[in-house]
């Protein structure tokens, strides 16, 4: 397993009330890379995703840890041994395991198997196990659970003999990812899915999801037209020897302009044991001048009694084809915050991108607040578009709201991605008293405004910018080592006094901080 150590990267922040609130975007050095999970570790953030290598076209994830404030504590690259490319799409799961290490899912791009990765507490490599499948053309595993002495692994196989459709699969490893046993379910040219999974008393198993005819908007295809797609809710309790004790399904239901919705990511349960879903309704739209209908999903919150019963129904965002609730988790005030992707209406006809957004229902299914940020909307770029999504969201005791995902600049050329990351007030603001709905504010420009070198350095670093600024340098642990300087348009630092290491030059203007550049001195 090659691996990389603490590899230089940009970041770039902007904060706009001190460090309490704060718009983060981190350029690993690399030609790309993303967040995917999120998990708070006491007063540590902790979050995986994807970087790409700089050398040849390989994708592999990346660890990092972070205070609260977005300062960076460590950071870690590991990459496959045979060249590969790791794969992770906004459902593949990272949990935080009892040895107080990490356990991650995800699938390789050329080998085209499933994979559960482990790292230890400091995101170092622990194993790696791949599950080869002759009778599977695709793997997607979505979802790791630690129970007893190993794990649970969960997902979709597309398999040949079925109608080149998707089952579900749950699958047993030993604590080194050994595979034990494996159980696949699904009706014959259907497909089939339980995205949600939980543990029950006896260490019995409780996995939720659906059964789906598929469908298309054109009536000419041989999968069923949108108008007559089925889907119906479905339960499954196993035991750990992988034995299925008991199955339950809903009736059909059509899901064109139904209220009803599929399960879309991990359900939830309250205190009196009822369901709390993130999911999509659909409806047709046309969208001119294409003459074939398009499918949109409106995604929805949705609370339903221990029987399943719909209790209430929350719609939030704009309906579009990819808008979908990646996360959802409950709040200190009871409510459910959910995070994910939300189509954006952009200046000129038919236009518009995909945005990262955050939204707060309450116990009621009151809509409290959604907040698109279109803060990467880049106007006076050829496109214009630089879509985003938000994929995972943690809370603090405060209340405040941290969530994490990925920018895909088609702009730059090559086009590039980054990982970023925004932290709110417990009412969705960046700024005290704001309506969180929308925001103005654009940051595009801030991918280059900044210099930073030589680097590595012995004695000095030169900062060149834009106007104004002031600096700051922190060590790696999040000591500040230099105070505050103020420049003109470039400024110089002086590093001869600090002992050899890693270090962190955070620059400021206008009091809000924009960049914080990696310097290693020798």
């Amino acid at each position: 397993m090659k691996f990389l150590a603490l590899i230089s990267f940009w970041l770039f922040s902007i904060s706009l009330s001190a460090q309490d609130t704060f718009i983060k975007i981190f350029d690993l050095d690399a030609p790309g890379s993303a967040f995917y999970n999120s998990t708070l570790v006491d007063d540590t953030l902790v979050l995986t995703g994807t970087v790409k290598n700089p050398d040849f076209f390989q994708w592999g994830t990346s660890w990092t840890q972070l205070d609260t404030f977005g300062n960076i504590l460590s950071h870690k690259v590991h990459f496959d041994t045979l060249e590969d490319s790791y794969l992770f799409s906004d459902e593949f799961e990272m949990i935080h395991t009892s040895d107080e290490g990490y356990t991650l899912v995800g699938s390789l791009f050329y080998r085209d198997f499933g994979f559960l990765l482990k790292l230890d507490r400091e995101g170092c490599f622990e194993f790696f196990q791949e599950y080869p499948d002759s009778d599977a053309a695709n793997y997607i595993f979505q979802k790791v659970l630690e129970i007893g002495d190993g794990y649970i692994v969960n997902g979709m196989k597309q398999r040949p003999s079925d109608n080149y459709k998707r089952d579900a699969f749950i699958m047993k490893t030993d604590s080194n990812g050994n595979k034990l046993w494996e159980i696949i379910y699904g009706e014959y040219d259907l497909y089939d899915n339980f995205p949600s999974i939980h543990k029950l008393e006896n260490d019995e198993l409780l996995l939720i999801g659906y059964t789906y005819t598929g469908a298309t908007t054109s009536s000419s295809s041989e999968v069923p037209f949108i108008g007559e797609a089925t889907s119906k809710h479905k339960f499954l309790r196993i035991n750990t020897e992988g034995e299925i004790l008991e199955e339950w399904e809903s009736d059909d239901y059509l899901i064109l302009d139904s209220e009803d919705s599929r399960v879309q990511s991990q359900m939830l349960f309250d205190e009196e044991g009822n369901f709390i879903q993130a999911g999509s309704k659909t409806t047709i739209e046309y969208i001119s001048p294409d003459p074939e209908p398009f499918a949109m999903f409106h995604c929805q919150i949705t609370k339903r009694d221990a029987d399943f019963n719909i209790l209430w129904n929350t719609p939030v965002g704009n309906p579009r084809g990819r808008n979908h609730i990646h996360e959802i988790i409950p709040t200190q005030d009871n409510s459910w915050l959910g995070v994910g992707t939300n189509w954006v209406e952009a200046e000129g006809e038919n236009r518009g991108y995909y945005a990262g957004f955050i939204t707060k229902v309450d116990d009621y299914g009151n809509h409290l607040w959604t907040r698109t940020d279109t803060a990467f909307y880049a106007a006076t770029y050829g496109t214009g578009i630089i879509p985003h999504t938000l994929n995972s969201v943690v809370t603090l005791p405060s209340g405040s709201i941290i969530a994490t995902g990925r920018i895909e600049n088609n702009n730059e050329n090559p086009p590039r991605s980054y990982g970023w990351m925004i932290k709110l007030d417990k009412d969705g603001c960046l700024t005290p008293g704001c309506h969180p709905n929308l925001t103005g504010l654009n940051f595009s420009d801030l991918l280059t405004s900044f210099e930073v070198f030589p680097n590595p350095t012995r004695d000095y670093v030169r900062v060149e910018g834009r106007g104004a600024f002031s600096t700051e340098v922190y060590d790696s642990v999040g000591r500040r080592v230099l105070e505050r300087e103020a420049f003109e348009d470039s400024g110089t630092l002086d590093f001869s006094s600090l002992t050899k290491g890693v270090y962190f030059v955070n620059i400021q203007t206008d009091g809000l901080l924009i960049l914080s550049k990696k310097v290693s001195k020798q």
